[in-house]
């Protein structure tokens, strides 16, 4: 069973990053990325999220269900 972060761990984050002078643009899920990958504009993917199944899932970027 996958685990979510709570929107408030997203928001504080993005604010961490934000406060160090970055931009964020919030992505979503993998289908969000592979649609915008080439529109998205950004030196680096910040991934927070983790896989499905497996060892190396935090290495992953998963689907939501």
């Amino acid at each position: 069973m996958p685990s979510f972060d709570p929107p408030l761990a997203i928001d504080e984050i993005a604010s961490a990053l934000e406060s160090r002078g970055h931009t964020v643009k919030r992505i979503g899920n993998v289908n969000n990325l592979l649609r915008e990958i080439d529109r998205l504009g950004v030196d680096i993917v910040f991934n927070i999220a983790e896989g499905r199944f497996g060892r190396n899932r935090e290495a992953q970027v998963p689907v939501h269900p």
